[in-house]
């Protein structure tokens, strides 16, 4: 589709199933571990928090929001975190310089994994890294997911897929959920 992407998950040292990455809640500059053992830090949202300097000083605080819209931010969702209005790198966007998360015009001709129909696709292999559910921070497993910069919605854009053919799908999920991120080449 002419958009080139990182060999692996952002912040995994490694390529291959075994090597997941970070993990991060849509629109966040910092990431999460996968927990092995010792639980995240949790911090239940109150319905009239802006947790977006909260989450900067406490980059460690994994934010579960029980409420909608279900957002780590609060109520006053910001859809411009990893992207900006004229689909620029926005100022949380983590990938290094020269890379950036994937904007996604549509679920159709926009989506920068046309052709994905699995976890694997062209030489190309995304490990299944599962999630960090955003209503307990605890690990779904069995499944694979890579966060795109666009929103929709109260939601943010995400590729979800297993290893079984036919299930790759570009679809949203809530801003509270973490999944990994796959940097692609920033070609602006």
């Amino acid at each position: 589709n002419g958009f080139v992407f990182m060999d692996r998950n952002l912040g995994a040292t490694v390529t291959g199933a075994e090597s997941h990455g970070l993990y991060y809640q849509w629109g966040r500059k910092d990431p999460f571990r996968k927990p092995s053992g010792s639980p995240l830090n949790v911090d239940t949202l109150t319905t009239s928090a802006d947790n977006l300097a909260k989450s900067i000083a406490h980059p460690d605080t994994f934010y579960v929001s029980l409420s909608s819209p279900y957002d780590w931010i609060g109520p006053n969702q910001n859809n411009n975190l990893w992207s900006t209005v004229d689909d620029e790198k926005a100022q949380y966007d983590p990938c290094p310089f020269g890379w950036r998360v994937a904007v996604v015009k549509n679920d159709a001709d926009g989506s920068p994994w046309n052709g994905f129909t699995s976890n694997t696709y062209n030489g190309a292999s995304y490990p299944l890294a599962g999630y960090l559910d955003g209503f307990s921070g605890h690990l779904v497993g069995n499944t694979g997911g890579v966060w795109g910069a666009s929103a929709r919605a109260r939601d943010g854009f995400v590729f979800k897929f297993t290893s079984a053919p036919g299930s790759g799908t570009a679809t949203s999920a809530l801003r509270t959920n973490a999944y990994p991120v796959r940097c692609v080449k920033d070609i602006r």
